[in-house]
């Protein structure tokens, strides 16, 4: 069974990778076109067209894209002291605890994303400068996102099994003390 949610694991950890690779490829292209704006504007007095307006929407996709793989990788931020000084147990309840805390925020901010892309949808709305609609943008960003949703579910999958357990699952440590997902991608 720990074999098969490992490779379960590498699986989801890969291809959030992935999205967060095509995020960072997006980000290094929106970034590459704001300096090209900033030079034009400086060089020759003349700014692109329509560059706040992708920059504004690519930034908000690119941001999406990296949810995914932080939550798989646990690297969302914690506070351990409280756990390391109960002892293993209950450090793993309060993993279990958080990870439920987690996956009730990424749901709100999944079902936030898609009603806004709705009303962006509904109202037509535009760009500013170049009249680009805006609802592929976000619909874009709602489904980037709606990705953490199943991925933190594993993440809460796994620390739940932890804290029934006594023991971090997919964990290598003899102790079981690693926290969830830290010993995954090995």
């Amino acid at each position: 069974m720990i074999d098969q949610l490992r490779r379960i694991h590498r699986l989801l950890d890969g291809a959030t990778q992935s999205i967060a690779l095509i995020g960072a490829c997006a980000l290094t292209l929106t970034a590459a076109g704001i300096l090209v704006n900033v030079l034009s504007r400086w060089l020759l007095n003349t700014p692109i067209k329509g560059v706040e307006d992708l920059s504004s929407y690519a930034f908000a996709v690119t941001i999406c894209c990296f949810f995914p793989m932080g939550l798989i990788q646990c690297r969302n931020v914690s506070v351990r002291f409280l756990g390391a000084a109960l002892g293993l147990r209950v450090s793993h309840v309060l993993e279990a605890l958080a990870a439920i805390v987690t996956t009730v925020v990424v749901a709100i901010f999944t079902i936030a994303l898609i009603k806004h892309a709705s009303y962006v949808s509904a109202q037509g709305l535009t760009s500013l400068t170049l009249e680009w609609t805006q609802a592929p943008w976000w619909w874009a960003a709602a489904t980037l996102f709606a990705i953490s949703l199943p991925v933190q579910a594993w993440v809460l999958f796994l620390a739940v099994l932890g804290a029934l357990t006594g023991r971090e699952i997919l964990s290598d440590a003899e102790d079981g003390s690693a926290r969830p997902g830290a010993a995954l991608t090995e």
